[in-house]
């Protein structure tokens, strides 16, 4: 059991205390604490502001106050205080690089049996983690997350968070983009389902050349917010199969358009900016998604279906040991990914891929 919960501004709350399913859950909430969980936030990371802005204020009492703030100062810290009774948790995380107007998700893990709690972030613009541990934990009741997220009233979830889950493990963070099961990457022996592809197999890169996977990353997501994937289908780049793939996934192109506009043979696009020249290219899809990506010894795109996918870049400090056990890459060894190349392949920004796109599916 992981994911529980989730809601964003544009999809309705669902909660499963037994974990998220197709169908919708019918019975009664349970009171019980949760040992071990996390609470993930998305917000966005105001350009400025000379107030605090509260994300998450809520309090309830029942023979004993429960609790739950988080807050992001002016000066860019961010600050979470959890209460359970006598028992009271508070910490904060410096984000103040974070790039200004930026889509940030936010997470707050605990682990009683550990006593420890971890508070992290991901500038989702940059890709930036921040993470911090703490020697204490504080239990959390099931119930109070279901208040939290079914409440209507804009002073217990404020409108400045736009989507909200809640997991019943502690979440590693960052690099959650990929693809759905079924896409089919070419390898030495062919189309090869992602899913069962491994480690040392042979892919071939978008120059031709074959090179050899570091490690295959999977990871389950809530099909809500940021998280929720979107469809990709002819006629973009003559796919051959249809891909659900996560909205921050890259795409690489090329053209006479492209060495015109931006002087580069190859630029990438994200996989959210397509979707709007694309027929039907919101992934509805179950509540929770599988999401696989391949990981190299250097920063490279391969082929699936026809077309480019860029790997999974890394942009965390390898040398930070305590930062690389909160990631969704803590089980592969630095010294196999230390290598990468830090120079990828240019990156369009939204108004640019809008642009480039506009000329080939609007003015064509």
């Amino acid at each position: 059991m992981t994911w529980v919960a989730a809601r964003s501004k544009t999809q309705s709350t669902v909660f499963d205390p037994n974990g998220l399913k197709d169908a919708p859950f019918s019975g009664v909430i349970p009171r019980n604490n949760m040992p071990r969980g996390t609470i993930v936030i998305e917000t966005t990371f105001p350009d400025q502001f000379s107030q605090p802005l509260d994300l998450i204020d809520y309090e309830h009492w029942q023979g004993f106050r429960r609790s739950l703030h988080m807050v992001l100062g002016p000066n860019g810290r961010l600050w979470v205080a959890c209460e359970q009774g006598v028992n009271l948790m508070m910490s904060s995380l410096d984000l103040s690089d974070c790039v200004k107007d930026s889509p940030i998700r936010i997470s707050f893990s605990w682990d009683i049996a550990q006593q420890k709690s971890w508070l992290s972030a991901e500038d989702l613009k940059s890709g930036q983690l921040y993470s911090k541990t703490l020697d204490c934990a504080v239990p959390s009741a099931i119930d109070d997350f279901a208040r939290i997220l079914f409440s209507t009233d804009d002073t217990v979830v404020t409108p400045a968070v736009s989507a909200i889950f809640v997991s019943t493990k502690v979440e590693n963070i960052g690099y959650r983009s990929g693809l759905g099961a079924g896409a089919l990457v070419e390898t030495e022996w062919g189309p090869t389902p992602i899913e069962q592809v491994k480690a040392g197999d042979l892919v071939v890169t978008h120059a031709g050349d074959l090179v050899p996977v570091v490690a295959l990353i999977k990871t389950e997501v809530p099909n809500f917010g940021r998280f929720q994937g979107v469809d990709l289908r002819r006629p973009f780049q003559n796919l051959s199969q249809t891909l659900s793939v996560s909205q921050d996934t890259y795409i690489m192109t090329d053209g006479v358009d492209v060495e015109y506009e931006f002087g580069h043979e190859f630029v990438s696009l994200r996989a959210n900016h397509i979707a709007p020249f694309l027929p039907r290219a919101s992934s509805k899809g179950a509540p929770v998604a599988l999401r696989y990506q391949l990981l190299f010894s250097s920063d490279l795109a391969y082929r699936v279906a026809g077309i480019s996918v860029h790997a999974l870049s890394v942009v965390h400090d390898l040398r930070d040991k305590p930062l690389h056990r909160r990631t969704q890459l803590s089980h592969v060894s630095p010294v196999a990914i230390d290598q990468i190349d830090t120079k990828p392949t240019r990156k369009l920004l939204s108004h640019e891929a809008t642009a480039l796109l506009s000329g080939r599916y609007i003015n064509a």
